[in-house]
């Protein structure tokens, strides 16, 4: 699957042949074992996608991944966790997550089991 971001297509597509191609006996591990996810913070939805990110930190490079063997089969989501992570996290996660609510309802993916939660996310209860 390819994911395209203003020009950055070939990008992506290079670093996930090249991930592909080292990591090629690993990527049916849907037949080999199930999947949990347990995010650790708010906002990125990677316990529901097929896409990622691994960060360089050293070369200050973040190398998004797309692939449908990365979805989880399951995910457990415990809010106390995020209560441990840092203000600063907790801010612009908080956002990641917001406009991940706004992206769900101008979707024109979206549907009636989308829209409260999209139209409630920014509850505080």
């Amino acid at each position: 699957m390819l994911l395209r971001l203003c020009g950055l297509s070939m990008n992506i597509l290079n670093v996930h042949l090249k991930i592909c191609a080292r990591y090629s006996a690993y990527l049916s591990l849907e037949r080999k074992a199930h999947f949990c996810a347990i995010p650790s913070t708010s906002g990125t939805a990677t316990e529901v996608t097929a896409f990622s990110i691994i960060t360089d930190y050293s070369k200050g490079i973040k190398y998004p991944i797309a692939d449908f063997e990365i979805t989880p089969d399951i995910a457990i989501v415990d809010p106390d966790l995020a209560e441990t992570m840092p203000d600063k996290l907790v801010a612009h996660t908080g956002m990641d997550a917001l406009t991940h609510a706004i992206e769900a309802y101008v979707s024109t993916a979206n549907c009636d089991y989308t829209d409260p939660l999209a139209l409630h996310a920014d509850d505080n209860d």
